[in-house]
């Protein structure tokens, strides 16, 4: 009777067949009700949202053509080669579409599209963990705990770290499928599906999900080899192939333009201490269970409990992390995919391959994360690529997608236990309970609460008591669904917990109370005086007095309105930005700086300063009469060392030939025809050859022509251009052209082509073998 219970159990779970149509409203449901306080208008997301996402997706938006260059931060960097812009994302390009009157994306936008990601992660794990075979129920509580993990929810305010994930199970399923099946077709597919999503533009995710897919990869062709002797290899093979080569060839529109640049960037090179930057501490690992043990951050920064891990620096002193270390190193995912993942690995016959590489995967995400705390970090940190990253901890979303992805099976498990192996199946679903009960007393003692607490330290019992009671509830279900009292009635409650616990545990962490574009607002008065008056009126303004801690405007406000700043905020910074002067007025002068803010000591008070005004000025280009060369690893110390007088002599690096007359033509003019992003046109006149100096950003893709004629475009006074030009009346050209780019756009259409003919070819194959055998 007991037998006959069991299966009818079983088979009561696994007929629990809802239409798709129904699971994707349910899906959409549980986003908006997450979401609804952004979706509604009532709340925000913050920090590198604002700083970071919002201006350079605005400028990315309202482009005409391909922004290669961005001049409004930083006096002008590349901007289509920063991978992080992902401007190559398809999902990036609706914002094109939403572009105001006042050029302008508006926010609900550009949040909603990211909220959007959160249902595609939904429905990519539960298309996975139906491949896998798992119930209805058990990939909805799958589903449910890896799209609002802390992975995933805490970095909205990162973007492309969302798209990247959201989509990977996605890439997952359907390598598994290629795989298994020996299908082209899914491997095409999900060639094509991870090419688009790593487009979004976050190197270290896309790092971490290749090392992912490759091991998987590994694994499951083995797994399939050894399950029939008769299996024909190549077509085993070729789907992960296809998988791998498809996504890197559609990359490469980013991949050979962001090297390019990563070449002239601070970033490129990291030590081992800057790359141990965010390591997870042991204790840590307790933030499974009460994710805010060690105190919060939300929007706002308004948290009753502040965020406070102790940690070390690069010099081992004990500190405390910088609040950003909340999002960077926590990953809960929920206390019911840990009690069913847990009890999955524990319970699930010891050679399952989705469990041995799911704990595979577990343990190895956690021992790199810790870091510098670990074993695994030093010796990855010398392998290729993986130097070059910081925040170790972000490993842990291996741990987040194998536990999510264990659950599943988890919960299935409970319900497939044989009445023979009952007892022992309670006992390893008691040692599950008692594992993490445990783990919550311990952080119910006060074992590891933190010291010299900023907020209300009664939070963290208030934390803990609420895993508690939840474990219980949780306990008590996972016994019930064990034996066979309550079947889908069990696992629709799981669901709904599972759901309620992360929306407690991460809900309010997006809810900002300022919305973002307000932020970017000026008054009418300042932005007409700040505003460059084309094609010949051009100007910087620096709004940053570092001396006196002053950050007069948003940082990277000039994308938003159109002003040229010399300053911004971006994670990548060119090699030679800081110029070797002892005062920041002589490195103003030849950023073109007009308006540089300025402390009045006498009459405290904070204004702009006209340096034109002043005489003070350096303008757009100019012309230099004589040309001294420096060495380039002596060029810091000479600039910073001797008196230069830059309106009439410029420094290069290379040496040239270049014949400059003693008596030069001082009433020699120059002037600016066209000035867009991507191209400068000037006119010049002058009765002897001079060297042609301007105060834009020297970058190896500029490429000059003197009346239609190949020139060379010389790398001028530390980080400047200027170009040799002979007398009398020029045309001059300046334009953005990167063979890099042109390269990797090739690659990626090719990619394309072909795997669109071989999707067509796939189905048309598919279609001959149907037709033959109705025949």
């Amino acid at each position: 009777m007991k037998n006959s219970d069991s299966s009818n159990t079983l088979a009561n779970i696994k007929s629990f067949n809802l239409p798709f149509w129904i699971i994707g409203l349910f899906f959409a449901a549980i986003t908006l009700v997450f979401f609804w306080e952004i979706i509604s208008g009532n709340s925000f997301f913050w920090e590198d949202f604002v700083e970071h996402v919002y201006p350079t997706q605005s400028f990315a938006a309202k482009a005409d053509e391909l922004p290669f260059w961005n001049p409004f931060a930083f006096g002008g960097m590349p901007f289509l080669a920063d991978i992080q812009v992902g401007f190559f994302y398809p999902l990036n390009r609706i914002f094109s579409i939403f572009v105001g009157a006042d050029n302008l994306v508006p926010i609900s936008v550009m949040q909603n599209v990211n909220i959007l990601h959160f249902f595609i992660a939904l429905c990519s794990m539960y298309a996975l963990m139906r491949a896998f075979k798992v119930s209805q129920i058990g990939s909805i509580i799958s589903a449910v705990s890896y799209a609002f993990s802390f992975n995933l929810v805490l970095h909205i305010i990162h973007p492309m770290v969302l798209a990247h994930l959201s989509w990977f199970p996605l890439v997952v399923m359907l390598l598994y499928r290629g795989i298994t099946e020996a299908s082209l077709r899914y491997g095409i597919i999900g060639g094509l599906i991870f090419g688009m999503s790593i487009l979004s533009g976050h190197p270290q995710i896309l790092l971490y999900e290749g090392l992912f897919l490759f091991v998987f990869a590994i694994w499951h062709i083995i797994v399939k080899i050894k399950s029939s002797e008769k299996q024909n290899i190549v077509k085993v093979l070729l789907p992960t192939i296809l998988v791998f080569v498809i996504a890197i060839g559609i990359f490469q529109i980013q991949y050979m333009h962001t090297m390019e640049l990563t070449e002239n960037t601070l970033r490129s090179e990291m030590t081992y201490e800057q790359a141990s930057e965010g390591s997870l501490e042991i204790k840590q690992l307790f933030t499974a269970l009460v994710p805010k043990m060690f105190g919060y951050e939300k929007g706002d920064r308004n948290s009753k409990l502040s965020f406070q891990m102790p940690t070390t620096d690069a010099s081992e002193k004990a500190i405390r992390a910088p609040y950003y270390y909340y999002w960077e190193t926590s990953f809960y995912f929920g206390l019911v995919a840990i009690m069913l993942g847990l009890y999955a690995f524990i319970a699930m016959p010891k050679k399952n391959p989705h469990k041995l590489f799911f704990l595979t995967i577990a343990i190895f995400g956690f021992l790199f994360a810790l870091g510098k705390n670990g074993f695994l970090l030093p010796i990855f940190h010398n392998l290729p690529l993986f130097s070059n990253f910081r925040f170790p901890s972000r490993m842990t979303f291996f741990v987040t997608f194998a536990f999510t992805a264990m659950a599943g099976f988890g919960f299935d498990r409970l319900s497939e236990a044989s009445t023979e192996k009952n007892s022992k199946e309670m006992t390893k679903l008691i040692a599950t309970i008692a594992t993490v009960l445990l783990g919550v007393i311990i952080v119910l003692s006060g074992a590891f609460a933190p010291t010299n607490v900023v907020g209300d330290a009664s939070l963290i019992s208030e934390f803990a008591t609420t895993a508690l009671i939840l474990t219980l509830i949780i306990a008590a279900l996972m016994l019930l669904q064990h034996k066979k009292k309550m079947t889908n009635i069990t696992g629709t409650i799981l669901i709904i917990i599972a759901f309620i616990d992360l929306y407690i545990a991460g809900g309010d962490f997006n809810l900002a109370s300022e919305n973002p574009a307000e932020k970017y607002k000026i008054n009418q008065e300042q932005l007409a005086l700040f505003t460059p008056k084309y094609p010949n009126n051009l100007f910087r303004v620096s709004m940053r007095h570092k001396d006196y801690g002053i950050i007069a405007m948003q940082r990277n406000i000039g994308l938003v309105n159109g002003i040229m700043l010399v300053e911004g905020y971006n994670p990548l910074v060119m090699k030679r930005y800081e110029l070797p002067f002892k005062t920041r007025e002589e490195r103003n002068k030849l950023w073109n700086t007009k308006y540089e803010i300025t402390v009045d000591k006498q009459r405290q008070q904070v204004y702009y300063r006209d340096r034109e005004l002043e005489n003070d000025f350096l303008p757009r280009a100019w012309f230099a009469h004589e040309i001294k060369t420096i060495d380039s690893n002596n060029i810091e110390n000479y600039m910073m060392n001797n008196d230069i007088d830059f309106k009439k002599t410029v420094i290069l690096e290379d040496q040239v030939n270049y014949n400059m007359p003693t008596d030069c033509d001082t009433n020699a003019q120059v002037v600016f025809t066209e000035y867009k992003n991507n191209e400068l046109k000037l006119k010049t006149k002058s009765n002897t050859p001079v060297m042609l100096v301007l105060s834009e950003i020297y970058y190896p893709a500029w490429r000059a022509k003197i009346n239609g004629q190949e020139a060379k475009i010389h790398r001028a006074n530390y980080n400047f251009r200027a170009i040799y030009v002979p007398a009398g009346e020029n045309n001059i050209e300046m334009k953005y052209y990167s063979e890099a780019f042109a390269t990797g756009k090739t690659i990626t259409i090719i990619t394309l082509i072909c795997s669109v003919l071989g999707l067509i070819a796939t189905f048309l194959k598919k279609d001959k073998i149907t037709k033959k055998t109705e025949e």
